[in-house]
């Protein structure tokens, strides 16, 4: 997972394309809109003609990945692994 699908879902943005494994496990769904490859550019159309449709998909992401996704959430799942590995210093703790 790039972090162009964060930034992209962090931006209120309709992702269109193909979500990776990683993401949907972080989100706990699929937030991209699977693009239909036997037609992409009539589904992106179709999506740009009626975006309140997916206004309620978009809100969703937004809201899961301010609960999984910003840094705060982010640097405590860290530095959690790094104690647990034991690779976080004591001076550090």
């Amino acid at each position: 997972m790039t972090h162009r699908y964060l930034e992209s879902i962090g931006s209120g943005c309709i992702v269109l394309g193909h979500a990776p494994v990683e993401l949907v496990e972080l989100m706990g769904f699929n937030p991209v809109v699977e693009v239909d490859w036997s037609a992409p550019a009539d589904q992106a159309l179709e999506i740009l003609a009626d975006s309140q449709k997916w206004q309620p998909h978009v809100d969703r992401a937004l809201q899961r990945l301010s609960e999984v996704g910003d840094w705060g959430v982010r640097v405590g799942t860290i530095r959690a692994t790094l104690e647990e590995t034991g690779l976080l210093s004591s001076s550090l703790r």
